[in-house]
């Protein structure tokens, strides 16, 4: 019996990283609108090393990582990867690169009088949907140095392991109670059809939109933003993290499939379909 408390003990102090620990995080630098993430890594020496020593600290921890600046290497070559804006290219780094979260780190150093700190603002995201998991400010204090590679990992490694624990915590909730997407039906404004529209059922297709989502949302779990001739929002549809029967996660674009084929097979109708990080945009031709 006593074997069987220590195993149980065992587990439960494995606990806080059970979920979190078999996905990837990408660790990247903060970027403003319009700023360059590559040129923000190769020419900013200081968010380069601050990203690899939040890297390292997520990594002693006993987080599973993606190191970004060979990511960004290996898809240079990449002509649309060199063509893309630059909100484009950081939503292209972040699908490509395999990472399951990414967590964006802003650096703020300080170097007064021979005296240097370091202030990392870091905020962990879910790559499939952009939703916030996590943020954390540490500051490493002010030392009689201008090492910033030394201040910035004294910042990371402060708060690494809550922002963990406090990232896997809110993946258990979100495996619990499904991920969050946005999805938009849409016609343009000289269409002869809008969602008043009688479909293939019998119905008005705005009412066979709301069944199929009752009946598909996880949990069925969703939430109608509103409806008016030309559209119809669904501000939260609650989606699977994980395939109850292989396992497998399962991604906007994935769950999306079931979506695409009613719309398709069952109700007849011809569509344009873009989705970025979560949200989906569906315009019926």
């Amino acid at each position: 019996m006593k074997k069987l408390y220590v195993l149980l003990a065992a587990i439960l102090l494995a606990a806080p990283f059970c979920e979190i620990a078999a996905q990837k995080i990408m660790v990247i630098p903060y970027t403003k609108q319009g700023e360059d993430l590559r040129k923000k890594v190769e020419d900013d020496d200081n968010y380069r090393i601050a990203i690899t020593k939040v890297k390292e600290a997520f990594d002693n921890v006993g987080a599973s990582t993606i190191d970004l600046i060979p990511k960004l290497k290996a898809m240079s070559n990449n002509i649309a990867f060199q063509q893309n804006t630059q909100n484009d290219l950081k939503k292209m780094v972040i699908e490509q690169s395999g990472a399951d979260f990414y967590v964006e780190v802003e650096v703020i150093p300080t170097f007064s009088n021979g005296l240097g700190s370091c202030k990392l603002i870091m905020t962990a995201y879910d790559a499939s949907s952009a939703e916030s998991l996590a943020n954390k400010v540490s500051d490493s204090g002010q030392f009689n140095t201008t090492d910033f590679g030394a201040l910035a990992a004294k910042a990371a490694q402060k708060v690494a392991k809550q922002l963990v624990e406090t990232m896997d915590n809110k993946f258990q909730l979100m495996v619990a109670n499904g991920r969050a997407i946005m999805i938009n039906f849409a016609f343009s404004q000289d269409s002869d059809m809008d969602m008043e529209s009688q479909v293939s059922t019998g119905n008005l297709l705005k009412e066979e939109l709301e069944l199929w989502m009752e009946e598909n949302a996880f949990n069925n779990q969703y939430h109608l933003q509103g409806v008016v001739e030309k559209s119809m929002i669904f501000d939260e549809v609650r989606i699977p993290v994980f395939d109850e029967n292989t396992g497998r996660p399962v991604t906007p674009s994935r769950w999306m499939m079931k979506l695409r084929r009613f719309l398709r097979q069952e109700l007849k109708l011809n569509f344009n379909e873009s989705i970025n990080q979560g949200k989906v945009f569906i315009n019926f031709e």
